[in-house]
């Protein structure tokens, strides 16, 4: 039975929670706690994330079964009750993913590698290879092939550059569970984490003043927030492991953050490649 508890402000050291259900997806279950916070019940098909309960697939299936929105669920030291039903979680494990700091890279090298996972990239119906021509779109004032969440991600973000513009106006654009503007801050945000670069846009600073569960859907929420609190799931962590490694190593654990999501991974590497070439 493989059940994983996600180290975070909700749960930390007691695991302890009780919220409503708000959301039963196919592989995720959003809960909102009594004080206004967010958690998730996930299957194994879901990457790790800070505030997500791991569960496996066939106890999240049971579980997915019993419970309807506005349901009550309780997690405990050991055991989840719901509806008078009792489910034991017999193994914990935390997961904090940290990046350290980088100490030394070749950032150049770094940045041609990137481009070349990028640009082999299939078109997924988000940032897709944009962010490759990030400066010219976002100095040039004509018409430059975007779809149309293109056109306003860039537009938001020359707002946001030029102090024009809110980082509200960023999170929660795109569809899905994690929207593009989300991925590309946590992609941004690793990057500022890894010591890489200096936080140009005060992106960090401007996600203290907000009340990301009302800006964005609550899985993202939840991945935003893991993030401002120094937490990143493996798939981001492992990238930043190979950062001094050789190409191949670097290139294969890139292409493996693509798979998160349908497009998540690739506007989470967008935003690291815009924070190294900004």
């Amino acid at each position: 039975m493989y059940n994983s508890v996600i180290e975070g402000d909700l749960v930390f050291e007691s695991f302890g929670l009780k919220g409503k259900i708000v959301n039963i997806f196919d592989h995720v279950i959003n809960i909102k706690t009594e004080t206004d916070k967010g958690f998730a019940l996930i299957d194994t098909k879901v990457v790790d994330a800070p505030y997500h309960l791991k569960l496996a697939d066939v106890t999240f299936k049971k579980i997915q079964r019993k419970l309807r929105n506005n349901s009550i669920i309780i997690l405990e030291n050991d055991k989840l009750t719901y509806d008078n039903r009792i489910v034991q979680i017999d193994q914990k494990e935390k997961f904090f993913g940290k990046i350290d700091k980088i100490k030394a890279i070749d950032k150049e090298k770094i940045i041609k590698w990137t481009e070349s996972v990028i640009d082999e990239s299939q078109n997924l119906g988000s940032l897709d290879k944009s962010i490759l021509n990030h400066k010219n779109i976002l100095n040039n004032d004509k018409e430059i092939n975007l779809n149309p969440l293109q056109k306003q991600f860039y537009k938001i973000l020359k707002l946001i550059q030029t102090e024009k513009g809110h980082l509200s106006e960023l999170l929660g654009l795109g569809i899905g569970l994690t929207p593009t503007g989300d991925d590309f801050v946590v992609g941004y945000l690793s990057a500022v984490e890894a010591g890489l670069i200096d936080d140009k846009l005060n992106i960090r600073e401007s996600l203290k003043h907000l009340n990301i569960f009302k800006l964005t859907t609550r899985v993202s929420a939840l991945h935003v927030k893991g993030a401002l609190n120094h937490s990143f799931n493996g798939k981001i962590v492992n990238l930043y492991n190979n950062l001094g490694s050789n190409q191949k190593k670097f290139i294969k654990s890139a292409k493996e953050l693509l798979k998160i999501g349908s497009s998540s991974g690739l506007d989470t590497l967008s935003g690291i490649y815009f924070a190294l070439t900004i």
